[in-house]
């Protein structure tokens, strides 16, 4: 009786398991397919542009990724050092914002921090992902941006297509998505989007 009660555990157990490595299988290939189909629709670039508040679409992003960010006792936070607004279409923005806070929540350890900081710098928008995770080396910075693209010795199962739909998305609506060391010499990774608050020669940039 004994061995019998032994086997079941043992058959019990390696089938958790594999219950556990499918539903990781699944959920790999769930984000895969809207990962591709996000990059789709920021390729067609079909979405009409609005006046966007960025502050209340910060907001909410914090809202949704607070859950994420209290499992792994991550800091998430908002810094608006500036009230934003842009005239845009507001799901490629939106996309931006939630690639770049989602690989900083993904690489950032337990018990770190991530800001989601909003600046205006002369006559531009300035949207920055702060964490202090484990960054990235400067020479690999430019190929983070290739589709499929990861990092030697990258930790856990991401497509690779996240910033390359980040960069994309930014092309679209005119702006740039960059990586950079932190201001203040911290271990960790800034995240950059940089847009003009009103093109060139539009009434609108005069305004401060």
């Amino acid at each position: 009786f004994l061995h019998h009660g032994l086997g079941q555990r043992k058959a019990g157990a390696e089938a958790h398991q594999l219950d556990a490595l499918q539903q990781a299988g699944i959920e790999r290939a769930r984000h895969l397919t809207e990962q591709l189909l996000n990059l789709a629709r920021t390729q067609a670039g079909t979405a009409g542009e609005t006046d966007v508040d960025v502050s209340i679409m910060a907001r909410e992003l914090i809202a949704e990724y607070l859950p994420f960010a209290e499992a792994k006792r991550i800091d998430l936070g908002l810094d608006e050092c500036a009230l934003l607004a842009l005239h845009v279409s507001p799901e490629p923005l939106r996309l931006i914002l939630r690639n770049g806070l989602e690989n900083a929540l993904k690489y950032t350890p337990k018990g770190g921090e991530v800001t989601l900081r909003l600046l205006r710098e002369h006559r531009d928008a300035v949207i920055e992902v702060v964490d202090n995770g484990p960054g990235i080396p400067a020479e690999e910075r430019h190929r983070a941006f290739d589709p499929f693209h990861r990092l030697p010795g990258t930790p856990g199962e991401g497509s690779g297509l996240g910033l390359a739909i980040a960069r994309d998305a930014a092309a679209r609506l005119g702006g740039h998505v960059s990586l950079h060391d932190r201001a203040d010499g911290a271990n960790g990774l800034v995240f950059r989007y940089r847009q003009a608050l009103a093109p060139p020669g539009d009434p609108a940039a005069a305004v401060n």
